[in-house]
């Protein structure tokens, strides 16, 4: 946790998570995360690990307590809010992570159009430029996702996380 004095990036208060029509998968969660800080969360398989991640990022309501993105709620943070790319998630599973009929190029050319309203015009230099910065050879960029090994496929979703500039 950050000793950040201004307004936390994201916070979860006091959260109860569960998948509908199941019993509390997470309980009494609390976290802050200020710019700048890194944090870990840690715990058996099946303990909510990614299920808090995903109430972190806006994708699953809390039945109890509030999770919140530059000191609003999830709720009230609509699909244009520039609060929605505080945060990107990098999957651990990289080969689930990418569409398999798009290649390296086009995952993130996508994003950049998604996150960025980037004219087209631009992407693909940007995209070229992304991918080059996280490693990943120049002829692996537009190459279908199964013919990369796991750790290109990490990079490629690094990337992808990139391109909508989350905050650091």
């Amino acid at each position: 946790m950050s000793t950040s004095t201004g307004v936390p990036l994201l916070e979860a208060e006091s959260v109860d998570l569960a998948y509908p029509g199941g019993p509390a998968v997470v309980r009494d969660a609390s976290l802050v995360v200020h710019a700048g800080a890194a944090i870990g969360i840690a715990g058996e398989s099946g303990s909510g690990k990614s299920t808090l991640a995903r109430a972190l990022l806006g994708e699953l309501d809390p039945v109890r307590g509030a999770v919140r993105v530059g000191g609003r709620p999830w709720r009230d943070v609509k699909r244009r809010d520039p609060e929605r790319l505080i945060a990107q998630m990098v999957y651990q599973d990289p080969y689930s992570a990418l569409n398999p009929l798009l290649s390296p190029r086009q995952a993130v050319e996508e994003a950049l159009a998604v996150c960025r309203g980037m004219p087209r015009a631009r992407r693909r230099a940007e995209a070229r430029e992304l991918l080059g910065s996280v490693g990943l050879p120049e002829r692996s960029f537009d190459v279908r996702p199964k013919r990369l090994s796991g750790g290109q496929r990490q990079r490629v979703v690094i990337a992808r996380a990139l391109a909508c500039e989350p905050r650091s």
